[in-house]
């Protein structure tokens, strides 16, 4: 997961090069404990831009001890990406992190990254999330050489094309009339019913990937501003926001990570804490 947001990072021209997770170098695991041991402990807050739309990415830690991390993090999301690995599949944290995004309605991407490795089945996986989670799970892609470490991601099979402009069509009446009688369905209509539907929760879309490689990350960026709705605020309007966390800087002290949602913030403004 961390790996992947340095390749977002890095694609996006953010990062002139990448860190390593391995050797402690990764751009949001800043603490000594998680550079040490390669994991994340608490959130962190990145911002990159990608076809002109900037994006706040915060990267939350994936263990189920840090838990309480992660739903600070998620009052404050617009959209979430759900990392999942091809060769473990669904684990330990995967069903309290999907439980906590349906009861704050957040829509969801999912990636399953690692298919370059040993033993990936994407497919399982994929059965898996459909069983454990929602039917309305929707594939944008296909690993190809799956197992291998030169894994690529290619376009969908004729069959799985036809099951993603079923489940599409059945979310727009529209579509649904073009697809009952079997004429071909606009691209651009397809792609906004099918962010229509991943806003409301009523489809899911996954990617396919390998993140130590790059691979398929590109395709997540594009998912990312096609598919997830954006942020609904208002800088004129009154101030209104809300401080998920807390940090402390050797040089600057106490620094508060605030989302705001309406209103702006500038240095030295005096606010009141209405709460």
């Amino acid at each position: 997961k961390t790996t992947l947001t340095e390749d977002l990072l890095f694609l996006s021209g953010s990062l002139r090069a990448l860190g390593s997770v391995d050797k402690g170098t990764s751009l949001s695991d800043g603490l000594e404990v998680e550079r040490k041991r390669g994991i994340s402990v608490r959130a962190s807050t990145l911002s990159f831009a990608w076809q002109g739309v900037q994006i706040n990415l915060i990267d939350t830690p994936g263990h189920v001890d840090f838990s309480s991390e992660v739903e600070r993090a998620l009052r404050v999301r617009d959209g979430a990406v759900l990392v999942l690995s091809a060769v473990e599949g669904l684990q330990a944290q995967t069903e309290p992190l999907w439980n906590a995004l349906a009861a704050r309605q957040i829509p969801v991407l999912l990636f399953i990254n690692k298919i370059d490795r040993m033993g990936a089945d994407a497919a399982a996986v994929l059965g898996q999330l459909r069983h454990a989670f929602s039917p309305d799970l929707v594939l944008l892609n296909t690993p190809e050489r799956e197992g291998e470490p030169d894994a690529q991601v290619g376009p969908l099979t004729p069959a799985l094309e036809r099951e993603l402009l079923e489940k599409v069509a059945a979310t727009d009446e529209d579509l649904l009339g073009l697809y009952l009688d079997e004429k071909p369905l606009p691209p651009e209509a397809v792609q906004h019913a099918l962010a229509e539907a991943t806003g409301r929760r009523a489809l899911f879309p996954v990617l396919c990937g390998a993140a130590k490689t790059e691979v398929g990350v590109r395709e997540l960026l594009d998912a990312i501003v096609a598919y997830l709705p954006d942020a609904n605020t208002q800088d004129q309007a009154p101030l209104s926001g809300v401080v998920f966390r807390l940090d402390h800087d050797p040089k600057l002290g106490r620094i508060a990570g605030v989302r705001l949602y309406t209103g702006s913030l500038k240095t030295r403004d005096l606010i009141e804490n209405t709460t």
